[in-house]
């Protein structure tokens, strides 16, 4: 905990929408949620919201190593 009203949590598999059912579980409401990591990624802080970027070879490399598939859009 972070506060009495803030958090983290650590999902190693999540599913569609299971932290706010989590939550729900115990009669707590998510209002606000944000994703840090994909797997061995931690997201870049300098995108905005909707922002993307390409992989680097190496980020491509560490997520193939933990059995996410890539798929190649550069042709």
């Amino acid at each position: 905990m972070i506060g009495e009203k803030e958090g983290y949590i650590t999902l190693t598999e999540g599913k569609y929408h299971q932290i706010k059912l989590m939550a729900e579980a115990v009669h707590n409401q998510i209002t606000y949620l944000e994703r840090v990591t994909f797997g061995p990624i931690a997201l870049d802080e300098g995108l905005g919201r909707g922002e993307w970027r390409y992989l680097t070879e190496d980020e491509q490399r560490s997520l193939e190593a933990h059995g996410k598939v890539i798929k190649d859009i550069h042709g």
